[in-house]
């Protein structure tokens, strides 16, 4: 029987099976994701809206050291001035892949994956049982470490063009590439946040054409993408201190900034709106047609806009991430679940006494960082919290997690 079995293995999932085999001494582990590569959906979105610079700060890699990626990429001989944007040196997108392809490669981190898709859960008094792909595992315990919602956002008016997918497509959508919109003579982003502007600007530079962009939202700057007060305990103690968890969602809600783009992309986007290389027009898309292989779009302001490349960058529609795997859980097992169906973990994030979560799922013991990377680094305190049999996780929580190993001893006993 294995010790764990974590299902993604995503930037989530990656991440707590390495804390769990090098921080905390598990030594048998299964990951179980339906790519062969880990971070496969985090590579391909991030090349596919043409990132350059992460949101976050260095300091959240994939090691258990904060320090681990700017004392690599001084290792590696990477230019300061070029691998990084200020504040908080946010570290360029390829040099936070191959710092992250080195760490999992130095702890053979793959050793633990078997591709595949669960398809059902079973959880007994002192094991799990894990089915995917005509197999099944068992462990003493299991951990959701999935990815927000897979189901693309496609505006009402798109979906009436689903037969024509040669014009238009989802930015995050596995058959899309930047390359089509670059090849379009009139390329055309719906949407205004980091994803959105991101691609607008890869598309200029790439095609040299003027690429327009279309939001019935403003453009919002915002550093990054929730307020970083609830990584520490300033507001994180409040958050937890709330036993009504409609008021936790709420603060959530308050605290995040979706649609919007980091001060170094918005002055970049300035510039080309400047030179007329990027057009951002403040309206709603109201109707779509197709004719003669181009989309024209019908603005409720009134104008008219032709495309033969439209792309939509509308992120995942909302939801709770696992779809019916998460649901059946909850309804066989009679787990707590908020009045918007997400999960009630405790303290240590067991949603059951054998089953974990992590990631979005644990938002509402997290916060509104869970979904990031430093929500899987809060997750693997809990962990490690849970294994070390402390009483209460959460006083300890903004301590780094090595100075936690350290403190308790660097390898923890696996629960029976």
């Amino acid at each position: 029987m294995h010790d764990f079995v974590i299902v993604g293995g995503g930037v989530q999932g990656t991440y707590l099976s390495h804390a769990l085999s090098t921080g905390m001494g598990i030594s048998d582990l299964v990951v179980i994701d339906p790519f062969e590569q880990p971070l496969a959906v985090w590579r391909q979105h991030t090349r596919a809206c043409g990132m350059r610079y992460l949101r976050s700060p260095s300091s959240h890699n994939l090691d258990l050291d904060f320090h681990s990626l700017r004392n690599w990429a001084a290792q590696h001989g990477w230019d300061h001035q070029q691998a990084y944007v200020p504040p908080y040196a946010r570290p360029q997108l390829e040099l936070f892949d191959a710092h992250a392809a080195a760490v999992i490669h130095n702890n053979n981190l793959r050793r633990w994956r078997r591709r595949g898709t669960v398809g059902r859960i079973v959880l007994h008094d002192d094991c799990v049982d894990v089915s995917f792909a005509r197999q099944r595992v068992r462990a003493r315990y299991a951990l959701l470490a999935l990815g927000r919602s897979t189901e693309l956002c496609y505006p009402a008016w798109s979906r009436l063009t689903d037969l024509h997918r040669d014009v238009i497509d989802h930015v995050f959508s596995p058959s899309f590439h930047p390359q089509k919109l670059s090849c379009a003579q009139r390329p055309v982003i719906i949407g205004a946040g980091a994803s959105a502007i991101q691609l607008a600007l890869a598309t200029s530079a790439q095609s040299g054409r003027p690429v327009t962009v279309i939001s019935q939202y403003p453009i919002r700057v915002r550093r990054f993408d929730s307020d970083p007060c609830f990584i520490g305990p300033r507001c994180a103690r409040d958050f937890l201190a709330q036993s009504d968890y409609t008021v936790r969602r709420a603060m959530i809600e308050t605290a995040r900034a979706p649609g919007s783009i980091p001060e170094d992309v918005a002055q970049q986007l300035a510039a080309q709106r400047s030179q007329k290389a990027i057009r951002v027009l403040e309206d709603r898309v109201q109707s779509a047609a197709i004719s003669g292989g181009r989309l024209r779009l019908k603005l409720a302001g009134g104008d008219s806009i032709e495309s033969d490349r439209v792309v939509v960058a509308t992120g995942f529609n909302p939801g709770v991430p696992g779809g019916r795997l998460v649901a059946e859980l909850a309804a066989r097992y009679a787990l707590p679940r908020a009045e918007d169906g997400f999960p009630l973990p405790d303290s240590f994030l067991r949603w059951h006494p054998r089953l974990f979560v992590s990631g979005t799922l644990a938002e509402l013991e997290l916060g509104p960082f869970a979904p990031n990377i430093i929500g899987a680094i809060a997750a693997a305190k809990r962990l490690a919290a849970f294994l070390l049999e402390q009483s209460d996780p959460r006083p300890r929580a903004w301590q780094p997690l090595p100075r936690l190993l350290h403190q308790t001893g660097s390898s923890v006993a696996m629960r029976a």
